[in-house]
């Protein structure tokens, strides 16, 4: 009984192992069509120049927390 116990367990941990690789190689779809992904560093820059938002562009972040994707989006 114990050996079965420790095999489930073994299965857990190998499923959710394959399970959070699978999401992490995930590749990110844009939020809407005709947006293409921007760098941390490109967002940082137009957030501190106060760009995210114009009349041609929209600057979207999405994504958990842990694992954030920028965007350009056209209007």
């Amino acid at each position: 009984m114990s050996s079965r116990k420790s095999g489930m367990a073994v299965t857990v941990v190998i499923a959710a192992s394959l399970l959070a690789y699978a999401s992490a190689i995930a590749k990110p779809f844009p939020p809407r069509e005709g947006c293409r992904p921007v760098s941390k560093i490109e967002f940082n820059a137009a957030k501190r120049e106060h760009l995210l938002k114009s009349r041609a562009r929209v600057y979207i972040l999405t994504g958990p927390f842990w694992r954030r994707q920028h965007w350009h989006c056209p209007v």
